[in-house]
């Protein structure tokens, strides 16, 4: 048994192919000649064993062609990346990446994929941060800077709930107008002429809308309220572009368990990581979900730099890392 592009377990065994290799030489109908010349065994049959295995995922060619299916479609990339959000209900269904109680967590978060952009592994990889969080008692409030329409959030809420304990604390930081300019000395010009729609031109930093990645702030109300059923008296929303509300916000928290970063910017990451990143609490997490973009992660480790920081860091998938603070 093996693993899959998208986590599926898939079978390496070529025991039970319907139709043989082609002969070759006297020693055709059995392994001798692959055991005598292995490099060129396999170079010749690698893809026909490449077909077998996909074939086979979990032992059924049905989930094969589901799998196939999601490839096409783009819900899953050749990188690994798992998108729910684009995936049909069977497609999600067959889903298993090993994780703890995972059958429980996708169902659990399957309302919320509809709010929330992040990838299977960080969304999974953020179930069991909070849960650790909780059941080890490691102090703080829980903080999102960029929110969108609050999947994400609704994630860490659930996922507090579910351990017995108080309601943490969360602090949330947006917009609700989208991302504002990038700024093409720092953020990936390419990035922001054929993502974000914007010529090179205009991309100055200021502090305006730009009509990308908007979300209304009823939606995040409606993901932690009426879905989450968190406790209102335990949520700060804190409304506005980071570099006008993390600075005043960030002096009334006292303590950070988990600080997630989402601002897709080099100046929207900077800025939190100044003003945050101190109250993050040692065996706290950082949680980077930008790490894909060149200026979030240029952020990060000149902050890190900088600051003469070594935190461990952990890779979710192609787009998120974790930090766990000394």
């Amino acid at each position: 048994m093996g693993q899959g592009r998208a986590g599926l377990i898939v079978r390496t065994d070529t025991s039970s192919m319907k139709k043989p290799f082609k002969k070759r030489g006297r020693l055709a109908g059995h392994f001798g000649w692959m055991t005598r010349h292995p490099r060129r065994w396999l170079k010749k049959n690698l893809r026909k064993i490449a077909r077998h295995c996909l074939a086979d995922v979990r032992q059924n060619k049905e989930d094969a062609v589901v799998y196939q299916k999601m490839l096409r479609q783009g819900a899953i990339f050749q990188c690994n990346l798992i998108f729910p959000g684009n995936l049909t209900p069977d497609q999600y269904k067959i889903l298993e990446r090993g994780y703890e109680d995972e059958f429980y967590w996708k169902k659990t978060i399957q309302p919320l994929l509809a709010y929330t952009m992040v990838t299977y592994d960080g969304l999974m990889g953020l179930v069991e941060i909070t849960r650790h969080v909780q059941k080890e008692k490691i102090p703080g409030d829980l903080v999102e800077a960029g929110t969108w329409r609050g999947g994400a959030a609704g994630v860490m809420a659930l996922s507090a709930l579910s351990v017995p304990g108080p309601a943490r604390r969360m602090h949330l930081f947006d917009s609700f107008q989208g991302i504002p300019e990038p700024d093409r000395k720092h953020d990936p010009v390419n990035w922001i002429v054929n993502d974000m729609k914007l010529p090179e031109a205009e991309a100055l930093g200021r502090l305006r809308g730009i009509k990308a990645l908007e979300a209304p702030r009823k939606d995040l109300e409606k993901v932690l309220f009426e879905i989450c059923s968190y406790p209102r008296e335990k949520v700060v929303i804190h409304e506005g572009w980071f570099q006008e509300t993390v600075p005043t916000a960030g002096k009334n928290i006292d303590a950070i368990s988990i600080l997630r970063l989402d601002g897709d910017l080099y100046a929207s990451t900077q800025v939190c990581l100044e003003h945050l990143y101190p109250k993050l609490v040692s065996g706290g997490f950082l949680i980077v979900d930008d790490w894909c973009l060149a200026g979030a992660r240029k952020a990060v480790t000149e902050y890190l730099e900088k600051q003469k920081l070594h935190p461990f860091r952990c890779l979710a998938d192609a787009t998120v890392r974790y930090f766990i603070k000394p």
